[in-house]
């Protein structure tokens, strides 16, 4: 599995966990889960994966939350 964690401005601190079997599912989704970055790079996209999560419950500027989009229309 993979965790992310978060410390907000005032202090207080988000975790997010999710096991293996979460990370597939959303694997199992994705237009490219068997080629590109899942194959290639399982690591790096289980801790995005975990990350993006955590993310909907961040406070965002516009700005991180664009480059969340560009990010998703490059795949």
């Amino acid at each position: 599995g993979a965790y992310a964690t978060a410390v907000l401005k005032d202090g207080s601190r988000l975790l997010e966990v999710m096991s293996l079997e979460e990370i597939e599912k959303v694997r199992a989704v994705s237009r490219s889960k068997d080629k590109g970055p899942w194959v290639s790079w399982f690591e790096e996209m289980a801790r995005k994966t975990v990350m993006r999560r955590l993310s909907k419950r961040l406070p965002m500027s516009t700005d991180l939350d664009d480059q969340f989009e560009r990010d998703e229309t490059m795949k």
